[in-house]
């Protein structure tokens, strides 16, 4: 018999696996925010860098990647696929951004 929390951590960790990219954004999105409000022991521009990057790069991957489906005789086949949309390159355009921020802070 399960309870609505076993069945909770069950659809997480479906989503997790099917959209991993999305929590790692997320991730990245509260270190991000955690920098910002909270002085943190260590260097704040490189968490904060490493934040942005992990966002950037989790979001933008979560919004191109989709699927495509494919037909051929007496089959469907749904085939991963990726689409560049303009909030997915702006989320790369961060990501890169704050790579050559941190490339340049540590040189």
């Amino acid at each position: 018999m399960d309870n609505s929390f076993g069945q909770g951590l069950n659809g997480l960790a479906t989503v997790v696996s099917q959209k991993w990219f999305a929590a790692m954004g997320l991730a990245g999105m509260i270190l991000f925010l955690t920098t910002l409000v909270i002085p943190i022991p260590s260097d704040p521009v490189v968490a904060g860098c490493v934040g942005l990057m992990m966002m950037g790069w989790g979001f933008g991957q979560t919004e191109c990647r989709t699927f495509r489906n494919d037909f051929i005789p007496r089959y469907r086949l749904i085939i991963p696929a990726w689409r560049l949309t303009v909030t997915g390159a702006i989320m790369f355009v961060i990501c890169i951004g704050a790579a050559i921020r941190l490339a340049i802070y540590l040189l």
